[in-house]
């Protein structure tokens, strides 16, 4: 079965996505948070994670709208959040980071991640 043809129920190809992106494994991680999209385009997970990795493959400004999407779907979310900072700092937008980083931490004080960020 192919990832993108639809074969996949969509939270199948988000289980596969997530092992791929736990592994590494970026380019199969893409294409299947792609294909979750495909079927569900305003998927919250799939349109966060698939920002975290594009920013990871260093296609930060694809990623960060991405995430920017799924803040739209989700403002709550801390993770995602703290994501976007990383993807603004590495963009060079130290000031918006910042922001994000400090919504995150607003959003759920206890993350010790984001106050080494």
């Amino acid at each position: 079965m192919s990832v993108l043809n639809g074969a996949w129920p969509a939270e199948v190809l988000l289980r596969k996505a997530l092992a791929h992106h736990q592994l590494g494994q970026l380019p199969e991680a893409v294409a299947c948070y792609q294909g979750v999209l495909a079927q569900q385009p305003g998927h919250f997970d799939a349109l966060h994670l698939l920002g975290s990795a594009l920013g990871q493959q260093g296609r930060f400004e694809e990623g960060l709208q991405l995430i920017d999407r799924a803040l739209q779907l989700r403002a709550d979310h801390a993770l995602a959040h703290n994501n976007r900072g990383g993807l603004l700092l590495a963009l060079g937008r130290a000031a918006e980071a910042v922001a994000a980083y400090d919504q995150g931490l607003r959003l759920q004080p206890a993350d010790a991640v984001a106050h080494f960020r």
